[in-house]
């Protein structure tokens, strides 16, 4: 027989569960509203990426990265 302490925690874990996923899609619409957002920050982590020098292919990599993101941008 369960015991309402025996059902607290699933409760309370359902409860959690529902938070999480309400602010994780309010940052998912923020992103979708405003996709500058996600293109100053992969330009921030470029910058890092030159700053740290990191392999040169990776730089080319995340350039190509880059235009194809102005690109979809762009549309």
């Amino acid at each position: 027989m369960a015991t309402a302490s025996a059902t607290t925690p699933c409760a309370t874990t359902r409860r959690c569960a529902a938070i999480l996923k309400e602010a994780l899609w309010d940052q998912v619409k923020g992103l979708l509203e405003d996709p500058r957002r996600v293109a100053d920050e992969y330009r921030r982590r470029l910058r890092q990426a030159r700053d740290e020098t990191r392999e040169p292919d990776e730089i080319v990599r995340l350039e190509r990265q880059m235009a194809t993101l102005r690109r979809g941008i762009g549309r």
